[in-house]
């Protein structure tokens, strides 16, 4: 790892790196950046001081309350063995046939693969990774929405988006979330992606959020709808069982 001397790009490297691997402690990070000690620990001070780290002995873990907005690139890393299994899934609910919106998260993109060889299929998506990638069933189609891209996020949003997104009806709408709350809902740290997300479950006959369990128990900028206006909600292992219960009161929960 290059030794980086500017202490912002340091402490975003010291973000992605707990995020990636679930906390931290200082030697290890000290080893990454090839920084030493002391100077790791003033950076996880600054980062304990702005909520957006919780300080440990000996190093640190994500704060409880924060819902960080990673590029496209970075979340791709994220819990993969997770999002695949989720995937999986909720691929086993596309049928031949079905006009189906995919959203914009990376969760999404590993679905998308999932039902790629689904015959007669009409996909419909902003997320440009699916866009660009997806190599899907001759028979099927795959139409963009159209809309302005978010750099480094590769999705697309906007007014034209959103119009396009009101003109249109789908059987299933596939989404992602930057967070899950039991009484605020689902929520994303984007208010045009939010709205747009809004505006394609609007748009479908039934709607599913796929996330992993590291979104529940959070709240992001602009929530998106209550929890009751998803058809279900796939995930992997939630560990608090009272989280788990009020969500099933309010939708079908998968759990794989």
């Amino acid at each position: 790892m290059r030794n980086l001397q500017i202490p912002a790009q340091r402490q975003r490297q010291i973000l992605d790196y707990i995020e990636k691997n679930s906390g931290a402690n200082i030697k290890e990070l000290a080893q990454y950046l090839d920084v030493s000690e002391a100077t790791v620990r003033r950076d996880l001070d600054n980062l304990a001081e702005t909520g957006e780290i919780e300080r440990t002995h000996g190093g640190a873990v994500i704060g409880q309350d924060r819902v960080p907005e990673y590029t496209y690139d970075v979340k791709m890393q994220l819990r993969q063995e997770e999002k695949i299994k989720i995937a999986k899934r909720a691929a086993e609910m596309v049928q031949a046939g079905d006009k189906i919106y995919l959203g914009s998260g990376t969760t999404v993109y590993f679905v998308a693969k999932e039902i790629a060889d689904i015959e007669n299929l009409t996909i419909i998506t902003s997320n440009l990774y699916i866009a660009q990638f997806l190599p899907v069933h001759p028979s099927s189609s795959l139409i963009v929405t159209g809309g302005e891209r978010r750099y480094d996020y590769n999705l697309m949003a906007g007014t034209l988006t959103e119009n396009f997104l009101r003109d249109i009806r789908v059987d299933i709408s596939i989404l992602g979330c930057d967070a899950i709350d039991v009484e605020f809902g689902l929520s994303d740290s984007n208010v045009n992606e939010a709205l747009v997300k809004k505006l394609a479950a609007n748009a479908a006959r039934k709607t599913e959020i796929v996330t992993d369990h590291s979104k529940f128990g959070k709240t992001a900028l602009q929530k998106v709808f209550d929890l009751s206006e998803a058809d279900c909600i796939i995930s992997d292992t939630i560990e608090e069982e009272e989280m788990v219960e009020a969500i099933r009161r309010q939708t079908e929960l998968i759990l794989v």
